[in-house]
């Protein structure tokens, strides 16, 4: 830029100058300047002001006289120029320094100082424990107004329910004519009291009780109820309440969004609140009109898929030693922990458990597929909840999570990479195993050596208290970068049981074959024994269209099987149009990115373009993020589509459920580098799974696609999904070199 001002351009909507050179300018190779910015560095600097300078200026303002008594008498000398100024800046105060960025960072995260008073309270959950005393002082204050919510007494009053001592002094200063009472009912809270709430995730229903709470007037908890929630379900009764009572705010997405402003939430978050909000609130109307018909709670064993476990007694010796061992390590985690109370003679029973010698090694429970290794485990993780112990099971696929979270909607059941939070700094989650008494690693074998190590670490960092269980099988899949716990320099010191013996397997036919695949190479005519009667449609055995709407109509319940992504979107897209034809489409939806194998190249991320995947009503899908564990919106749950609302697709859940699924809008990195940002349904196609998605389940019946050869211990896990030999098919060629063993060691 000249002194003229000429080559500045403004644009008011955004507060922001930019440079603008004529053609000419950039033909002759002339660049804008600040004829003041260039007299003081002497050398050209390219400068751009926008709205952000504020915190620059700051900078400018505050660094100098932070570090040093000179500047008055040094840096304002009317005498010197600007380039002597600026040189003396950069070299004795080094301004690029962390100081600099760490005040700019502010800008992010602002620094305050608060001269309130700050209580902290964590907010109860109507109707699911004792009122603390904040709240019972709340409902029984009598100087209080009645439109005053809890959140407003809570910044006026103090910690015995009287109006607050700093209220009391400013109404005297002030010298206000009208009563204390009278006056603190109708003047504004002027910030002397800050209230810190702690409160579940806006994804947690929860977290809108716990609002109402706080926002809506009440003198008895029974005002808050409303009739008309009563046909809701429990994981839609708050929001439900919420709307009832305060459609004012929530049937407001700018109001919504602004309080997430307020609490300084990042756009990707807001965004997908607002659908969060947006696609239960659709669901909650169509409740309330009669449209869903109100659901029914099932029994553990009307639930599909669930799994029914025998007693202690009915287990056989080798499961009975494995449940005892690991009963013997909850006992001694229950009796470490730490006392709750004030209590003698708990605090005297900790410190002589702590100071008796234990067994702090972590057992493992390894066998083949079928010994029952699984059976054995959830015996005694039934045992060790009834003891009181608080378990955490967490699964290497969400697919097989999801099959615990049905056989047991209590626990908290999650992905590896999601109960240990994988995503994170290992430093800022050393901390996440202390809360559990029993920890279950299930498909130890499917572990990586990094993510083993890191258990370990956390475990380590918890004191050894917790008891650390590993169940798997080592002669099946890897993980994705090819090595195994077993590598580990720390796997000799797991306490290893071994079960030996197949139990799922309820023919000897499938038995013999499962005990050769294991750990050889079938010979040519060992082969062609195993797949006798196997093949799903003849000598034409290739997955063609016409073939898989055989199979579907031959066996409705089957699951179809491959090595690759690629393989399983074709079975599921020819399973799509053997099962339904164009008259029944309902549309088309953007769903989970991973699904799309034209965004990969091998195991590489190209682009991140959303699957356009068919409706459907009856179409089988599964959910690929998690959402909502507590019911069932997580990675993994199948489903059936019912329709397609404005909001997303009403899906009704295998544990018995009906949610909405809604749009998820996620970052990708790709390959290159860049990030993209896309909106899409977290949903694929439930036909068809890879097998290192159904490694650890059982199914009803299988057909088998290896369509990639050499990949060690493909067809021992494939086959060995079912309890017998006739659940099982093929398509395509199996031949000997898709039967390598698994390198147990």
């Amino acid at each position: 830029m000249d002194g003229s001002g000429r080559g500045r351009q403004s644009a008011k909507a955004s507060f922001l100058a930019k440079a603008h050179s004529s053609q000419d300018a950039h033909d002759q190779h002339c660049r804008a300047y600040l004829t003041d910015v260039l007299s003081a560095l002497h050398c050209h600097t390219d400068v751009v002001a926008s709205d952000g300078r504020a915190m620059i200026l700051k900078y400018c303002a505050s660094y100098l006289p932070k570090f040093s008594s000179s500047f008055a008498q040094e840096l304002l000398n009317d005498q010197a120029n600007s380039f002597a100024l600026a040189r003396r800046i950069l070299s004795d105060y080094h301004p690029l320094q962390p100081e600099m960025v760490m005040q700019l960072a502010a800008q992010q995260h602002p620094q305050f100082l608060c001269p309130a008073v700050v209580r902290k309270l964590v907010v109860p959950v109507p109707w699911q424990k004792e009122m603390p005393q904040d709240v019972r002082n709340y409902m029984e204050c009598s100087w209080r107004r009645r439109s005053m919510s809890l959140i407003e007494y809570l910044r006026v009053s103090g910690s015995g329910g009287q109006i607050a001592q700093r209220y009391r002094r400013l109404h005297k200063i002030r010298k206000v004519e009208m009563p204390l009472a009278q006056w603190i009912n109708s003047s504004a809270a002027e910030g002397e009291i800050l209230v810190a709430c702690i409160m579940y995730s806006c994804y947690n229903d929860f977290h809108f009780g716990q609002w109402l709470l706080l926002h809506e007037p009440f003198r008895d908890i029974t005002d808050l109820w409303d009739d008309r929630a009563a046909c809701l379900p429990e994981e839609l009764r708050f929001l439900g309440l919420c709307l009832l009572r305060r459609p004012d705010f929530w049937r407001n997405p700018r109001r919504i969004a602004g309080e997430l402003q307020l609490e300084a939430r990042t756009d990707l978050y807001i965004t997908n609140t607002l659908d969060v909000i947006r696609a239960r609130t659709e669901l909650i109307d169509a409740f309330l009109a009669g449209e869903v018909a109100a659901p029914t709670r099932l029994q553990g064993d009307e639930v599909a898929g669930v799994t029914m476990l025998p007693d202690f007694n009915s287990l056989a010796p080798e499961q009975q030693l494995a449940a005892r061992i690991i009963a013997e390590r909850v006992d001694m985690a229950l009796h470490l922990k730490w006392p709750e109370d004030g209590d003698q003679d708990a605090w005297w029973r900790y410190l002589d458990a702590n100071a008796a010698p234990g067994n702090e090694r972590v057992a493992a429970i390894l066998g083949p597929a079928g010994s029952g290794k699984s059976t054995a485990v959830q015996v005694a993780i039934r045992r060790a909840v009834a003891a009181g112990a608080h378990v955490g099971v967490a699964c290497p696929t969400g697919l097989l999570a999801s099959k615990y979270r049905i056989d047991n909607p209590d626990l908290d059941v999650d992905t590896i990479h999601g109960m240990f939070a994988l995503h994170r700094d290992e430093v800022a989650t050393l901390e996440m195993m202390n809360m559990y008494d029993l920890v279950v690693i299930d498909e130890i074998g499917q572990v990586p050596l990094w993510i083993f190590e890191r258990i370990l670490r956390l475990w380590d960092a918890a004191d050894r208290r917790p008891a650390l269980v590993l169940i798997g099988d080592f002669c099946q899949l890897r993980g994705p970068d090819g090595t195994t716990a077993q590598q580990s320099a720390r796997w000799s010191e797991v306490g290893k049981v071994h079960l030996r013996t197949m139990r799922r397997c309820k023919c000897a036919e499938l038995r013999w074959k499962l005990e050769l695949l294991r750990s050889a190479i079938p010979s040519g005519r060992q082969l062609r024994k195993i797949l006798k009667k196997h093949s799903a449609c003849g000598s034409d055995n290739m997955p063609t269209a016409d073939n898989v709407a055989t199979i579907l109509r031959r066996t409705p319940r089957t699951q179809f099987v491959t090595i690759s992504r690629r393989a399983s979107a074709r079975l599921n897209h020819l399973a799509i149009g053997a099962l339904f034809d164009e008259t029944q489409l309902l549309g088309y939806i953007p769903a989970d990115p991973d699904e799309n194998h034209r965004n990969f190249h091998g195991q590489t991320r190209m682009n991140a373009e959303p699957f356009r995947m068919p409706v459907f009503p009856g179409i089988r899908v599964a959910i690929t993020k998690n959402e909502d564990k507590e019911h069932g919106f997580v990675n993994g749950m199948g489903g059936v589509v019912q329709r397609m609302r404005r909001s997303g697709l009403q899906v009704l859940l295998d544990n018995g459920k009906v949610v909405l699924v809604h749009s998820v809008t996620q970052d990708y990195e790709l390959a290159d580098g860049s990030v993209r940002r896309v909106a899409a349904l977290p949903l694929r196609v439930g036909y068809s799974s890879t097998l290192h998605k159904i490694q650890g389940a059982t199914l009803e019946h299988a057909t088998i696609w290896l369509d990639v050869p050499f990949v060690r211990g493909a067809a021992y896990v494939a086959i060995s999904r079912v309890q017998r030999d006739n659940n099982w098919q093929f398509l395509g060629r199996i031949e000997r070199k898709h039967c390598l063993p698994a390198e147990s060691g």
